[in-house]
């Protein structure tokens, strides 16, 4: 009984962590990121962000690009998210992603 009672523990979790999606970029492509790049440029090098703020300002028309990390396990989530901010195009802030952060190949 208790073997059944664990198998069916392990298949749950297989299908909960099976059905959720994947995150989209390497924190390495992250931490390549520089000002300057354009929005294609970080496009091609993060894939399509999952979040897009517009802003309007007297210097010109900002956007914030958001992509998040998602990581899953039996135990719960884990998120972490960076930014790059773009004026007129290019970009003129990136993050700065610490080197604790390491990708789950």
């Amino acid at each position: 009984m208790k073997y059944k009672m664990k198998l069916v523990v392990l298949l749950v979790s297989m299908l909960i962590t099976s059905c959720v999606p994947q995150t989209n970029f390497k924190w390495d492509s992250a931490r390549a990121l520089k000002a300057g790049m354009t929005r294609q440029e970080i496009i091609e090098r993060m894939g399509p962000p999952n979040q897009i703020t517009v802003q309007n300002t007297a210097e010109g028309l900002k956007e914030t690009y958001i992509w998040f990390y998602i990581t899953y396990d039996l135990f719960g989530t884990n998120s972490k998210s960076v930014s790059a901010v773009l004026l007129n195009g290019k970009v003129i802030s990136v993050p700065t992603v610490p080197d604790s952060y390491k990708d789950n190949d």
